[in-house]
């Protein structure tokens, strides 16, 4: 028996019972080996290894462990690793260190691949509906989102097959729901997919609390509601897709405002519930993010809707979409989730960007000092979470006041973008 430790190595011939556990001999051992005048005074966590490593199992005999006469056995507070076989040749060390892949990678690889499919399936099927007519459409989106959605359900798969399978119900649903009327206008179309997606999002959410999948549902869910209470408007009168837009951009930075009430309302917090559990607020963290990105969203594309329109002039719109996407990238700062931070700064860089494009395309002579300013503000952006100006309670008050600015600008750009001032100068009101 050799013992490793603090002090000098010692080495001591023992004869061992092979019959009795390893677990009841080790007190023995510790005492005969180490024991004594120097023994250390603090406990330790003794482990039986062999001389080439790998612990030896304390349940079971020395016999079952295949120790026999004559072995080494090191006894040491730390258990010594199992042996492996490491290959010398160069070429093999660099192959399978290139076979050593994260393996929590593939799966959500194959996650966002089949996600991707869903979507490019969706869009030719309504697509195919629009150059052909017959119900072949119409029924494979059916069909697609039902099976989906049964498969997600009845069968317990891995966390990433699961968080496809419900995306692409819901995918699928907008796809049925657009392909519903075919003779009607688009106002019905969207408002058809949209409230069909939301319904599909909501009872997959009700039927699953994963949490990548809680958080994805719980993004389409919000999202959809938001365009469908903007289609609900169009198909009720006529709205430019312009006006729609705007609107979907007010209703979901509104919407946004309500996100953490919402999500503690739905998650069952609050001043009721005196205990709340690591589960329930883990919920209620994912539903907040998964809404949060879901109005993020809808907020840019209502942005880009008003400036893809071109129904007014481009400084409106790049005005209003520039405002936007600023909008959402100040509000990352009361975030402290990473994802969440993520959503709404991708968000807001798109509206920045489409107000970038619109601007330039309105006055290309201008466009020098647009681009060097977005230069300068995303090199600006990209350095300030390395500095310290954050700590500086001034600078800290002026980002909370050019937020405040930013949200009170949203409303009356809005208008400015539907028109609404022109119609009001143009009655002529005394």
């Amino acid at each position: 028996m050799h013992a490793a430790g603090a002090g000098a190595a010692t080495t001591v011939e023992l004869v061992l019972p092979a019959d009795c556990p390893v677990g009841v001999l080790l007190p023995s051992i510790v005492d005969l080996v180490v024991g004594g005048p120097g023994a250390p005074a603090a406990p330790h966590r003794w482990y039986l290894s062999r001389l080439g490593g790998g612990s030896l199992d304390t349940s079971t005999t020395l016999r079952a462990n295949a120790v026999h006469d004559g072995d080494v056995i090191v006894l040491a507070a730390v258990g010594l690793p199992a042996p492996h076989r490491v290959p010398p040749e160069p070429c093999r060390v660099v192959a399978q260190t290139g076979r050593q892949a994260d393996p929590a990678v593939a799966p959500w690889a194959g996650c966002a691949v089949g996600i991707a499919v869903a979507l490019v399936g969706a869009t030719t099927l309504v697509w195919s509906a629009r150059a052909t007519a017959g119900p072949g459409p119409l029924w494979t989106a059916t069909v697609l989102s039902a099976g989906a959605a049964a498969a997600a359900v009845a069968h317990r798969a891995a966390q990433p097959l699961s968080v496809a399978l419900r995306v692409s119900a819901v995918v699928f649903a907008a796809a049925t729901g657009l392909l519903a009327a075919p003779g009607a206008s688009e106002d019905v179309g969207v408002l058809l997919g949209a409230s069909a997606a939301f319904v599909v999002a909501v009872a997959m959410l009700r039927a699953d609390t994963d949490g990548a999948a809680v958080a994805l549902l719980s993004a389409l869910a919000s999202m959809a509601g938001t365009i469908a209470a903007v289609a609900a408007v169009g198909a009720a009168m006529p709205v430019p897709p312009g006006t729609a837009g705007a609107a979907l951009t007010v209703l979901s930075l509104a919407a946004l405002s309500a996100a953490p009430r919402l999500a503690v309302a739905a998650a069952g917090l609050g001043p009721s519930r005196g205990v709340v559990g690591i589960t329930r607020a883990t919920a209620a963290h994912r539903l907040l993010t998964g809404v949060t990105a879901g109005l993020s969203c809808a907020a840019v594309l209502g942005a880009v809707a008003a400036v893809i329109a071109g129904e007014v002039s481009g400084v409106r719109a790049a005005a209003f979409a520039a405002d936007v996407g600023l909008l959402l990238l100040l509000r990352r700062r009361g975030h402290a989730d990473a994802a969440r931070g993520w959503a709404l700064g991708l968000a807001g860089l798109v509206g920045m960007a489409a107000g970038l494009i619109a601007i330039t395309k309105t006055v290309p002579a201008q466009s020098f000092w647009v681009c060097a300013a977005a230069v300068v503000g995303c090199g600006v952006a990209l350095h300030w979470p390395e500095t310290t100006a954050s700590d500086i309670p001034l600078v800290r008050r002026g980002v909370q006041v050019a937020e405040y600015v930013s949200l009170a600008a949203v409303v009356p750009l809005a208008v400015w973008v539907t028109g609404l001032f022109g119609v009001v100068r143009d009655l002529s009101l005394p």
